[in-house]
């Protein structure tokens, strides 16, 4: 804080057998009296469950650099307590240049929330940050103008949306978008959309929240080409039911038209899988899509993920809540694929 460290001293007579504190300093004659380091960046340690920041920033001429370190040394979970009077321009020790300048933007962004306020100390919490889920497009055609008009309504609300094109093999070009999101991206979720699905931005955020929650595997149903049957598949025996009533349920194998997937799967595979195919490559990946035979059943590249994920311990669920249209030749969905089971009002139709 500023003046010449009344609140170290404060605090040291009345916990002196405290060995976890550190205190910040850069005056030389202070320093040696207190015990304290002569920069933030001598503080090596990030998991403080307290920080305090008392009339500091308002006497540094780059108050967001000091913030953005001192933000990284409280854990989550942790309380950053904070005051800064760039309102009040009555000491030359203020800048004048920072007048008007506040910490609150930059807390509240990096996962800070005020639990109390005592006068003009702000005590702030510090939350996870929920990064925006990444959607990658597999694409080896043109994307169809329903599915674009869809991922622009993402785009709107700050989704990042990539892009996969050129590879004629889909195990190989997906496993290539994922492995390329794991190396150089920092969202927790990845959504993986085909070329020619059509959703509402409600559902792509219901199903990559379910991903979240269950550190997980989630996805939509949608059905094949031709409404044989669903893309994703359920256990043998059992029956899907879909509507805004319905919660969650466990399925079998997922379907990569519409699949979140947690970061915890794919560090998994990653380690089971090893060392990368190309290892020297920028565009290395990790083959954890390539189809393989189980029994009597071959697994195409999303079953065969899916079954690498259970292998290792991972869940599959399905959001009967999301409604999706596959424009494959015709829009269908689960409501009007053939041999589907409609209820209007309780009636079966």
């Amino acid at each position: 804080g500023a003046g010449r460290g009344h609140d170290l001293r404060a605090i040291q007579d009345a916990m002196p057998s405290m060995p976890f504190l550190k205190a910040v300093e850069p005056n030389a004659a202070l320093r040696k009296r207190l015990g304290a380091v002569e920069s933030i960046e001598d503080v090596y340690d990030k998991e403080y469950d307290l920080v305090l920041c008392i009339d500091v920033l308002e006497h540094v001429p780059d108050p967001d650099a000091l913030l953005a370190q001192i933000m990284e040394r409280v854990k989550v979970g942790g309380l950053l307590i904070e005051a800064t009077a760039t309102h009040d321009q009555s000491t030359p020790l203020h800048l004048p240049q920072l007048e008007g300048w506040e910490a609150t933007p930059t807390l509240q962004k990096n996962g800070f929330v005020p639990v109390e306020t005592l006068g003009r100390l702000v005590v702030w919490q510090r939350h996870e940050v929920e990064t925006m889920p990444t959607v990658l497009v597999v694409a080896h055609r043109e994307v169809c103008v329903p599915t674009i008009e869809c991922l622009f309504e993402l785009v709107g609300a700050g989704w990042p949306v990539g892009f996969v094109y050129g590879d004629a093999l889909i195990d190989r070009a997906r496993a290539k978008a994922v492995s390329s999101w794991y190396l150089n991206e920092t969202s927790d979720v990845f959504l993986m959309i085909d070329d020619d699905i059509v959703f509402k931005a409600e559902d792509a955020a219901r199903v990559a929240a379910l991903a979240r929650e269950k550190r997980s595997i989630a996805c939509a149903a949608y059905p094949v080409a031709d409404g044989g049957h669903l893309a994703s598949r359920g256990w043998p025996g059992t029956t899907l039911n879909f509507g805004v009533e319905y919660e969650p349920v466990e399925i079998r194998w997922p379907a990569t038209g519409f699949m979140a997937v947690h970061r915890d799967v794919i560090t998994a595979m990653v380690e089971s899988l090893g060392e990368p195919c190309y290892p020297n490559q920028p565009d290395r990946f990790w083959p954890m899509f390539t189809p393989f035979k189980q029994g009597p059943d071959y697994l195409s590249e999303d079953y065969a993920f899916g079954q690498r994920a259970m292998d290792l311990g991972f869940k599959t669920w399905l959001d009967p809540k999301s409604i999706l249209i596959h424009m494959k030749y015709k829009g269908l969905s689960v409501f009007n694929m053939p041999g589907a089971t409609v209820r209007h009002n309780d009636e079966v139709s």
